[in-house]
């Protein structure tokens, strides 16, 4: 209770964290069978760092389970060596053997269905406590930041290993000599990814500018943005991007839907990350990597 006091109860609106915790509602990442060799390493890496992602949304409940677990096993060490109130370093270590053999020779099935129950109970613990609750949004934050991050750098070392095994694909230096196209491409924005790829592989280059030109592309890289730039609060970029985003050769701006939830206008309002909302920005774009690499691949294998 003297938390509870110490941290202010809310009763504010759920974080939901619990819907980003459901990993049956997330785009299974698909098997690539990849013909160009080299490119192999790079989705493996991306594999790596979007299930580090995603795989953060399980730690509160998997802490919740564990505790759970670990005081059954304790009790149960202190019945068995008939010592009810005691933790000495016999039973702590007695309690931790029963509690590694429970987890081994658990039903893999129960044991996701009592973490999908624990992830219930600590969400509605944690969120009536506000640095409890805070914690959950970071996590929410936390997860979008990295899942834009592995993509960021998906993009990158593709483009890279791409012009590295077929350097005449590299003419990033003619390009700076084009008035249309000097300062227009790079790493570190998504208009300039998407021209990096609109550029080099062309004409065959469809499918990459349809994930690079889609919506949830860039609702994810704004998402980011605004977190890492602005701490969540809305500035003016996101105020600018949020009516739609101007893609090359274009003069009509494509929405983003994902943005509708966002209730305030005004620069300063913070923006809530709940779970379902950090779900809708990543999930699309896990699918949206799959497309980009198999792409280059098909078009690597179709251009000798």
């Amino acid at each position: 209770m003297g938390l509870i006091l110490a941290c202010g109860m809310d009763d504010l609106r759920p974080v939901k964290f619990c819907e980003a915790g459901k990993l049956s509602g997330w785009s299974k990442i698909p098997p690539v069978v990849l013909r160009a060799r080299e490119f192999r390493p790079v989705w493996s890496t991306y594999v790596h760092n979007i299930t580090r992602a995603r795989s953060l949304v399980v730690v509160p409940g998997y802490a919740y389970l564990l505790g759970s677990d670990w005081q059954l096993s304790l009790a149960e060490a202190r019945r068995r060596k008939s010592a009810p109130n005691e933790s000495t370093p016999e039973i702590l270590k007695y309690a931790t053997k029963l509690l590694l053999h429970n987890m081994v020779n658990q039903d893999r099935k129960e044991r996701a269905d009592n973490l999908e129950g624990a992830m219930g109970d600590s969400e509605y613990l944690m969120s009536k406590v506000r640095i409890t609750r805070e914690a959950l949004e970071v996590v929410l934050e936390s997860m979008i930041v990295q899942s834009w991050a592995a993509f960021e750098v998906l993009a990158e070392d593709l483009y890279l290993k791409a012009i590295g095994n077929r350097p005449s694909l590299d003419k990033r230096d003619a390009w700076k000599m084009i008035r249309a196209r000097n300062n227009q491409f790079g790493f570190q924005s998504r208009n300039k990814i998407a021209n990096l790829y609109r550029w080099t592989f062309e004409p065959d280059n469809s499918t990459m500018l349809r994930v690079l030109d889609s919506p949830a592309f860039h609702a994810l890289g704004i998402a980011r943005n605004v977190l890492a730039h602005s701490a969540g609060l809305i500035d003016s970029d996101f105020q600018r991007h949020r009516k739609g985003v101007i893609v090359f050769g274009s003069s009509i701006p494509i929405p983003i839907p994902q943005f509708r939830r966002v209730r305030g206008r005004k620069i300063g309002y913070r923006i809530r990350f709940t779970g379902d909302f950090a779900k809708e920005l990543i999930n699309p774009v896990t699918i949206l990597a799959f497309d980009l690499v198999k792409a280059v691949d098909k078009w690597f294998i179709d251009h000798p």
